[in-house]
């Protein structure tokens, strides 16, 4: 990304880019485990819905030049 930076002329244009889903900016009713607490030595189980979760992303993209 420097070298990008360093070289750039009058014609490149950076866009700063991020995305989210609506679950994320409301707050999702399906939080996503990333951590179990189980005894040493044993597996532990997480319990879902089994339900298939659609999925819509939101994105945007922002010029550092305007």
């Amino acid at each position: 990304m420097a070298d990008i930076i360093a070289n750039k002329d009058e014609n490149t244009v950076i866009l700063y880019e991020d995305e989210a889903t609506p679950d994320e900016l409301r707050g999702t009713s399906e939080p996503t485990t990333t951590a179990v607490w189980t005894k040493k030595g044993h597996q532990g189980i997480v319990k879902t819905s089994g339900e298939t979760r659609k999925r819509v992303v939101v994105y945007g993209a922002a010029s550092s030049r305007t």
